[in-house]
């Protein structure tokens, strides 16, 4: 990631007691060049210490407040789809705490462009409805 604007440390406790780090990582909004069909901005996003090796998942749309959110947004998505998402802090808390997007199918009424703006949300949203 370019530039990473904020982080969120979180301490993952087993049942046998043992603790590991999870790291979110949000980086600044960028401009994508003129033309490009994804939008107009993009954010990327990555979650450390649950795999060993993260992956960055960037985050489209037309402004940079909205690809900011939907940065926030999937990770709070992600976390809570893990099978030990109970397991981690901040989890008592609905989406762990972080900002919360409509729903794929409300998106695509608003952005023609929704399955490029959160593709793994919108995975996400028809294996749990």
């Amino acid at each position: 990631m370019n530039m990473i604007i904020c982080t969120r440390e979180m301490i993952r406790i087993r049942p046998d007691g043992s603790k590991s780090t999870i790291v979110l990582e949000i980086g600044k909004p960028e401009p994508l060049l003129e033309g490009d069909k994804r939008g107009k901005w993009f954010s990327y996003s990555r979650i450390t210490g649950i795999s060993e090796n993260p992956k960055t998942t960037y985050h489209y749309s037309q402004s940079s407040l909205d690809a900011l959110v939907f940065a926030l947004a999937f990770q709070g998505l992600f976390l809570s789809g893990l099978p030990y998402a109970h397991e981690i802090e901040y989890a008592m808390g609905h989406n762990f705490l972080l900002p919360v997007v409509p729903i794929p199918s409300v998106l695509a009424r608003v952005s023609e462009n929704a399955e490029r703006v959160i593709p793994q949300a919108i995975e996400y949203h028809q294996k749990h409805q």
